[in-house]
């Protein structure tokens, strides 16, 4: 019974922690919007480029933090023909020394993301992307299911174990996307 009562502590404390740091993150946004200038995300952007973005280690976490917040308000920043996104990868706002992690419009950061199966036969699906706001949506291949690994931003701000996730339809396209942009790929040649 002790067992049970210190596991369901921990979980309480774990939930606790989380709902502290999304609470930072919402203050950050809010700092970002009480700024007497606006901040313009759109020109944090670089030009596309097609360098390696390098794996995320501890002593780039402050790096990730900071720069997720940037991240995170690109997904809802129109830019060219570009309503916003679901996802923007580092390597989209440094072209110096890209790191190969992604954030979601739902505030995931995502770490060191690698796919490591697919089906078996791709399927055209229409893109845009953030880097290339002006020009139209292009018809890329994606694959409908895929096996990704990866690690995630913790709550307390650390590296998650390794997990493997299944995604399927659109979360697949948007990994797919994303993964490529961390490896220098990108739809539209440069």
């Amino acid at each position: 019974m002790s067992e049970e009562k210190d596991e369901q502590a921990a979980l309480e404390a774990d939930k606790e922690h989380f709902v502290q740091t999304q609470e930072e993150l919402d203050r950050q946004d809010e700092a970002a919007k009480e700024k007497e200038e606006p901040v313009d995300f759109a020109s944090l952007l670089v030009p596309p480029h097609t360098k390696k973005s390098r794996k995320v280690t501890e002593e780039d976490i402050p790096r990730v933090m900071k720069d997720a917040h940037i991240m995170y308000n690109l997904c809802h920043t129109q830019v060219g023909y570009i309503p916003g996104c679901f996802a923007v990868h580092h390597s989209q706002i440094d072209d110096k020394d890209p790191l190969n992690f992604f954030v979601t419009m739902d505030k995931e950061v995502v770490l060191n993301p690698e796919i490591v199966r697919h089906t078996k036969f791709p399927v055209v699906k229409t893109e845009g992307c953030l880097s290339f706001s002006m020009n139209p949506p292009k018809k890329v291949e994606r694959f409908h299911k895929i096996e990704a690994e990866c690690n995630y931003l913790t709550r307390d701000g650390k590296i998650s174990e390794l997990i493997t996730l299944s995604l399927s339809g659109k979360n697949a396209e948007v990994w797919q996307h994303e993964t490529d942009h961390g490896n220098g790929i990108l739809i539209y040649s440069i």
